[in-house]
């Protein structure tokens, strides 16, 4: 790089510092009016999220992790491409324009403390709650043989399980509407109740930024790393000793799914109705008490849910009729 500078005469005004310390570099970040990312490639883009943590604008290369670090038009610029007429011009709408600068500076900070340690922590933790109601689909049916059920039974039983995955579809369709019938399978195959959630929870905040990638990203790691554990699961599980008690796992994983699941007025009432009527049929026949608990607590959840729907956006349109 000192070469290529030098032979473009620009020597004397380039400077190339040598690594810097957590401290000295963030100094460094504040000094600059803004922050040049050209990647070809970045999986991530952290000297893209330290700058804007520094309140300093980005020009970014639209690759990667890049659209996920940055906001456009929010704490920074995006790039299409490498081409030098483009590239000049994202730096001097930023570099020469203080106002504009300014309004980036302000967005950056913000966008930054996304990515904090809480909420980086949280979505960690939120994605081992997912792969454990994953777990409960399987532990289900295995409670259903066990306890002398039936195998339709057992098959019917996962099915009512997993009918939320019908709901969180149809709730993300409208996003991804769009896009082709072999994108939106794709994007069927790999849903997960945690790449519903991240995915809602983004489309809701920024409308804007790009929605099947951002959901895929986040889908597919949580599918490849529900694999590889599967995998590993098979192939070292032989090797736990019979003395060891497992059984408790069940009830166990079953507990710790219920508090991050039971968030509002329908998930509530579904829990109780589901718990109330499983509880009654404890002692049926084929354990058609627990299919029977969640039947109900699905089909009271869902209907209260439509209804609370419904309910708000009536009165959205008696506000927006007060308004004109």
């Amino acid at each position: 790089m000192q070469e290529l500078a030098a032979t473009l005469g620009i020597g004397a005004l380039v400077r190339f510092m040598p690594p810097q310390p957590g401290d000295a570099l963030a100094d460094v970040y504040r000094a600059a009016d803004v922050v040049a990312v050209p990647s070809h490639n970045e999986s991530f883009g952290l000297v893209a999220l330290e700058a804007q943590a520094c309140a300093t604008p980005v020009v970014a290369a639209a690759v990667g992790g890049l659209p996920v670090a940055v906001a456009d038009g929010v704490s920074a610029l995006l790039v299409d491409g490498h081409r030098t007429a483009d590239w000049a011009d994202a730096l001097g709408a930023v570099a020469l324009h203080p106002g504009y600068r300014e309004r980036l500076a302000a967005g950056a900070a913000g966008h930054a403390r996304r990515f904090s340690w809480d909420r980086t922590t949280d979505a960690l933790l939120a994605t081992y709650a997912d792969a454990a109601r994953a777990l409960r689909e399987q532990l289900a049916a295995i409670e259903v043989l066990g306890t002398g059920g039936s195998v339709p039974v057992a098959i019917i039983t996962v099915l009512v399980i997993n009918l939320r995955m019908m709901m969180y579809s149809a709730s993300l369709a409208p996003w991804l509407a769009r896009e082709s019938l072999g994108r939106r399978a794709a994007a069927a195959y790999v849903l997960t109740d945690q790449a519903y959630a991240v995915a809602l929870h983004r489309y809701s905040e920024a409308d804007d930024h790009p929605r099947l990638p951002f959901y895929l990203g986040a889908a597919s790691a949580l599918w490849v790393t529900w694999q590889v554990c599967t995998v590993i699961g098979t192939l070292l599980g032989g090797g736990i000793p019979d003395g060891v008690p497992l059984g408790f796992a069940i009830p166990l994983v079953f507990l710790t799914l219920l508090p991050p699941a039971v968030t509002d007025r329908p998930t509530v009432v579904a829990a109780l109705v589901g718990a109330t009527v499983a509880t009654v049929g404890a002692q049926w026949p084929a354990n058609l008490g627990m299919l029977s608990g969640a039947v109900a607590g699905v089909t009271v959840g869902a209907a209260l849910a439509m209804w609370t729907s419904s309910r708000a956006k009536v009165v959205a349109r008696g506000l927006a009729a007060l308004r004109s």
